[in-house]
């Protein structure tokens, strides 16, 4: 009983709550919040084409009727949000349409005319994900560009180089983190920045291996400079990915990095 005195005043409170917090309307009356008012999830239904008893087949798909019209219907749901994915399969086409019910899905091709003339047959069903991913379209291959020509640097830049694939090599984090300014920060793909001596040896603890590092470009000026550049982890191999360092010093002293930048050239 207690727990049932509970839980009603759990839900009055609640929907007290509800009606005080609610933003007015136009005519600035505040209307109650009720459970009732909030929309039920949205879920995902295929929808599957083939060719109807319209379809000419002597002509090609985009020569057939009103296949300009199905296209910019689908274009229509694609820009309005409700369709994340398409593709084609076998002789069938499929979409995926997002929306509250099976009616709402059918409602959207009531009005396409490759539907409704029979150049097209579709099915709808309920699409329930158990393997959750992504699909990306594939990308044609391409020939690699050609390497980036390197550059000889300055002995003074081309100490930063060595002495990183030296460290690293020998997977001493601690060395490798006195190569950057107090405040200096590494800037890794897909990992949030990380910013001064302590926490960059603390990121890089037994990470290392075989390093190689060449220039593909420089520039110093006063107390500031950069390199720009690639990396592989073996030297007869084309670079791996690219980097960027920003550098910084105090008068004559060594260069220190400011900020290292990396990500690799393939995805």
């Amino acid at each position: 009983m207690r727990l049932r005195c509970a839980a009603t005043c759990v839900l009055a409170v609640t929907l007290f709550l509800g009606a005080w917090c609610a933003p007015p309307r136009a005519d600035g009356v505040v209307r109650p919040i009720y459970l009732a008012d909030v929309p039920p999830p949205l879920k995902h239904f295929a929808v599957t084409f083939t060719t109807g008893p319209a379809w000419d087949q002597s002509k090609p798909p985009n020569e057939q009727k009103y296949f300009a019209e199905h296209s910019q219907n689908l274009s229509r749901l694609r820009k309005e949000g409700k369709v994340p994915l398409g593709a084609r399969y076998g002789d069938k086409g499929l979409v995926i349409v997002t929306a509250l019910s099976l009616e709402a899905v059918a409602a959207e091709f009531a009005n396409d005319p490759a539907v409704t003339d029979g150049v097209f047959v579709h099915e709808i069903a309920e699409f329930s994900v158990f393997y959750p991913g992504t699909v990306e379209r594939p990308r044609p291959k391409t020939d690699p560009p050609p390497p980036q020509p390197g550059v000889e640097l300055p002995a003074d830049l081309d100490r930063v180089l060595r002495d990183y694939e030296s460290k690293w090599g020998a997977k001493d984090a601690a060395g490798l983190a006195a190569l950057f300014a107090e405040d200096g920060f590494v800037l890794s793909s897909g990992k949030h920045p990380v910013r001064g001596r302590e926490a960059i040896a603390n990121a890089y603890a037994g990470m290392g291996g075989p390093l190689f590092l060449r220039a593909y470009a420089f520039h110093a000026d006063g107390d500031t400079g950069y390199i720009l550049g690639g990396y592989r982890g073996k030297e007869e191999m084309p670079d791996e990915g690219k980097f960027t360092l920003t550098l910084t010093r105090k008068g004559d002293g060594p260069w220190l990095i400011m900020s290292d930048m990396d990500n690799y050239n393939t995805r």
